[in-house]
């Protein structure tokens, strides 16, 4: 089902084609996972996006101690929902 994500070359495609297999499959999720999933796929690719660009064109800025707290806050529901989805494609595999 995933492999076809395997085959992008880069981040961004592969988690657009990663997002557009979850939306297929959408209808099969409970409303706990469906609750917010935009919002925290949305959440993730921005922060994975902005670290990866920081540390291929590192500026030498060190991130505030509030940005590492709130980074730290979101990690529990981001990883929760990661968790949710995980549990439900390897249920149907």
């Amino acid at each position: 089902m995933f492999k076809s994500v395997f085959k992008e070359r880069s981040i961004l495609p592969k988690l657009n084609k990663f997002k557009q297999i979850v939306d297929q499959h959408i209808g099969e999720f409970s409303p706990e996972i469906k609750e917010d999933l935009d919002t925290n796929f949305s959440g993730i690719i921005a922060i994975i996006r902005n670290f990866r660009n920081e540390s291929g064109h590192p500026s030498g800025k060190i991130i505030s101690r509030e940005q590492c707290y709130i980074l730290l806050q979101l990690f529990i529901p981001y990883c929760k929902k990661i968790y949710q989805l995980k549990k439900i494609f390897e249920e149907n595999n």
